[in-house]
C-alpha cells in the first residue's frame, strides 16, 4: 500500500497513473470476490441478481434463466433449460422484436437494447427492456447470446402518472386563468348594477 501511494506522488506520466489504478481495481477485486470464491460459483451470482438472464447458445437452446425471468415471464427455470429459445417466447408474430434481436446477434455479433412488449408463454404481454449481447468464447469465437431483461412496466407506469399529473396541473393553470378573465367583468357588472 505504501508502495502505492509513493507512486501517486512520484507519477507524472500516464503509465504510473495506469498502474495505480490496476493496483486500486485488483485490491477492490480481492476484497470484494476473492473472499467469497470459496461460496459462490458465477451461476450462483447470476441467480441473485435483480435483472434478468437467459443465455443462449449458438443452436438457439437455453443454456441459462435465473429467477427475475421466471417471476418476469411466469415460467419455471427447469422446464425451459435446454429447450429452444422460441419456447419461451412462444408467439412469433408478437415477438417479432425479441426474435430479431436474437438472430442479429447470432449472425452480426453486434450487442443490442430495445425497450419491447414481451407475450410470454401464457399470453400475458410485459414491458421490457431487453439487452441481447454477443457471448464469446475464449478464443473469441461466437458461443451464443447473453439476454438481460429488466422489467419497466413499473417504471412506465410511473411515467405516464407523471404525464397526468403535468396535464392535470396546465389545466389547473388554464383554469384559474379562465376564472380571473370571468371574475374581472362579473365585477364590473355588479358595480354597475
Amino acid at each position: 500500500e505504501d508502495l502505492t501511494i509513493k507512486r501517486e506522488r512520484e507519477s507524472v506520466g500516464g503509465e504510473s497513473r495506469m498502474d495505480d489504478e490496476i493496483d486500486r481495481l485488483t485490491r477492490l477485486y480481492n476484497q470484494a470476490f476473492v473472499p467469497m470464491k470459496g461460496y459462490l460459483t458465477t451461476a450462483d451470482l447470476f441467480l441473485q441478481m435483480s435483472e434478468g438472464i437467459v443465455s443462449i447458445n449458438a443452436d438457439g437452446k437455453i443454456a441459462f434463466l435465473n429467477a427475475p425471468v421466471e417471476r418476469l415471464l411466469g415460467i419455471e427455470r427447469q422446464r425451459y433449460t435446454g429447450r429452444h429459445y422460441e419456447d419461451l417466447f412462444p408467439n412469433a408474430t408478437r415477438n417479432f422484436e425479441i426474435h430479431e434481436m436474437v438472430e442479429d446477434v447470432l449472425r452480426n455479433g453486434a450487442a443490442r437494447t430495445r425497450d419491447i412488449l414481451v407475450s410470454t408463454p401464457s399470453g400475458r404481454d410485459v414491458y421490457v427492456r431487453a439487452t441481447a449481447s454477443p457471448a464469446t468464447g475464449r478464443k473469441k469465437e461466437s458461443i451464443g447470446v447473453v439476454m438481460l431483461f429488466q422489467d419497466i412496466e413499473e417504471l412506465s407506469r410511473l411515467r405516464d402518472q407523471l404525464r397526468r399529473m403535468d396535464v392535470l396541473a396546465s389545466m389547473g393553470s388554464t383554469i384559474a386563468g379562465m376564472a380571473h378573465e370571468v371574475k374581472n367583468p362579473l365585477a364590473a357588472i355588479r358595480t354597475f348594477a
